[in-house]
């Protein structure tokens, strides 16, 4: 790994510090679950966990916002959560963070999204944990016209506060057409960075929505999805031409224990993944997409942002739970990076 590189992406982390991030998209909380597996049940051909520990973690936009917040930016919300248990932690955890959430709608006709994995650990299959089940909780329904009103009345009062905005498509309602149209469109005018996570991989008229982004951020089986949306034969140039279709910069495609790579016109630049680290991609998307957008505004170089997203990548990638990059782990990763390069050019 080039010394020059990892420098340039540690000078960067000062320069991030009190840039301003306006994040909208779906908010969940993601809960786990996790205990041992000694038996199977007589009754039915499943495991029998007994549970040891529960954990709760804020994932989706709500993820990218402690992301972000742990670099150092300010940030805004735009999202919506439920009148529940879940919606109201949410929103406590967001505040005492710091992030702005004047621009959270609390919508009592719907649950807040909440998945929920159980883990199970087990001597007799398994020495390590074993995903055996996820429970998903939320409403696909379209958000409600007053409230993506309201939403869109705030952001266009606070726009010329931002440096970067980041949307985050779950496909879970609150990306409507005509937000997403809106808040790309103006984010434009401003002349700002949109770094877009989404999962409507399925949908290439979906996809058009970000046209002009500066980068959306997919996981290697949603590009495949998306080659075959578009009816793009797999190959060499099947990624740029997903690129070219999409109406984007650039895409950074997440590819689990291999790494990153980021597609750009006439380049895909590939950032492997440090080996043995791999644990999970729980998060993965939320921490990229705000840390690349933040990285970008802070520093205009798409390379440069996709190294730093490489290293805190890595750091997501070492834990099952959905996990925030801090500031203090980023760069300390990055600075045993720095010397077991200089130790290799010896």
């Amino acid at each position: 790994m080039d010394v020059t590189v990892i420098q340039s992406a540690l000078d960067l982390l000062p320069r991030l510090e009190g840039k301003r991030v306006f994040v909208l998209g779906d908010s969940m909380m993601d809960r786990y679950v996790f205990g041992n597996v000694e038996r199977f049940s007589p009754e039915a051909p499943v495991p029998i966990l007994e549970e040891t520990t529960r954990t709760a973690q804020l994932g989706a936009a709500a993820n990218t916002c402690l992301n972000l917040r742990n670099l150092g930016a300010q940030v805004d919300l735009f999202s919506i959560v439920g009148e529940d248990e879940s919606g109201r932690e949410i929103l406590e955890r967001l505040k005492a963070a710091g992030v702005h959430t004047e621009g959270v709608v609390v919508d009592r006709s719907r649950p807040t999204t909440e998945k929920a994995r159980i883990f199970g650990y087990s001597d007799i299959v398994l020495k390590t944990g074993q995903h055996l089940l996820r429970m998903d909780r939320e409403s696909r329904e379209p958000l409600q016209e007053p409230s993506e009103k309201k939403i869109l009345e705030l952001y266009y009062k606070r726009m010329q506060h931002a440096d970067a905005v980041v949307i985050a498509d779950y496909v879970k309602g609150f990306v409507t057409t005509g937000l997403a149209q809106s808040a790309v469109r103006v984010a434009h005018e401003q002349e700002l960075p949109v770094v877009v996570n989404t999962k409507a991989e399925r949908d290439a008229d979906r996809i058009r929505l970000f046209e002009g982004a500066q980068a959306l951020v997919l996981g290697e089986p949603e590009m495949h999805q998306l080659e075959k949306s578009y009816q793009i034969a797999s190959g060499t140039r099947a990624w740029q031409t997903v690129r070219e279709r999409s109406k984007v910069h650039a895409i950074l495609v997440e590819q689990e224990d291999r790494g990153l790579a980021l597609v750009r016109e006439n380049s895909i630049l590939n950032l492997p993944t440090t080996p043995g680290i791999y644990r999970g991609n729980a998060g993965l998307k939320d921490a990229l997409s705000g840390i690349y957008a933040l990285a970008l505004c802070a520093s205009k170089d798409p390379a440069l942002s996709a190294w730093l997203c490489k290293f805190a990548g890595e750091l997501v990638m070492k834990e099952v739970e959905t996990q925030p990059v801090t500031l203090a782990s980023l760069r300390k990763s990055m600075e045993e990076a720095m010397w077991l390069a200089s130790i290799s050019r010896k």
